[in-house]
């Protein structure tokens, strides 16, 4: 069956505006918005996808008219000690600070700092991937779920313009370009996230 809408279950603007970009090679007739009884969900669990699902599960008793979607990512580094699935919370948590009481803009300024100097301790450069789970919940119920791995470089460079909820794109270098996400040109952006496409076009069966 196909939709004309799809909910995204996250406040991440910026994961928005990138999903629309990415339909526009999926399915242009198919519009993208964050889901309006957007609740809020404390990930508490191991794996990305453990996560993913444990955000789509209030929803599940819901009378939607439209899929609503959940994405989360973990990140592995090589031979570094890492939980995971901490992305955010291990630059907030080493802080005392509380996640929830802090702006997207402390967010990022803490996280970017952290990064930069995971980078600068091991020799300015550290090759990572992250894992990405995706779920999209059905109408129907029906729940379908998938994942994939991007490879990159961190460094402790900071090349601009700011990436406000994605803060690990202003010090990486992808593997599949060789540049700076906030450098890539339009090819760039389709090439480096066709997996994103992949994942989206079998989510919806297309």
């Amino acid at each position: 069956m196909k939709y004309s809408k799809i909910y995204l279950a996250s406040w991440n603007k910026q994961k928005l505006e990138r999903l629309k970009k990415l339909f526009t090679k999926i399915d242009e007739n198919v519009g993208i918005e964050i889901y309006p009884d957007l609740v809020n969900v404390k990930e508490t669990w191991t794996t990305a996808m453990e996560n993913t699902l444990q955000k789509i599960e209030p929803y599940k008793n819901k009378d939607i008219k439209h899929p609503i979607l959940t994405i989360d990512h973990s990140i592995f580094f090589d031979n570094i000690n890492f939980d995971p699935t901490l992305i955010k919370r291990k630059a907030i948590e080493q802080n005392w600070l509380n996640e929830f009481e802090l702006h997207q803009e402390d967010i990022y300024n803490l996280m970017l700092e952290y990064y930069k100097n995971l980078a600068t301790e091991k020799w300015w450069e550290l090759e990572f991937y992250f894992l990405d789970s995706w779920a999209i919940l059905f109408p129907n119920w029906e729940l379908k779920t998938t994942e994939y791995k991007r490879e990159y470089i961190l460094t402790d460079k900071v090349v601009w313009e700011k990436q406000l909820y994605f803060p690990l794109c202003n010090l990486y270098k992808s593997k599949i370009t060789w540049k700076y996400r906030t450098t890539w040109d339009e090819k760039d952006f389709f090439l480096e996230l066709q997996k994103q496409i992949d994942a989206m076009k079998y989510l919806l069966d297309i």
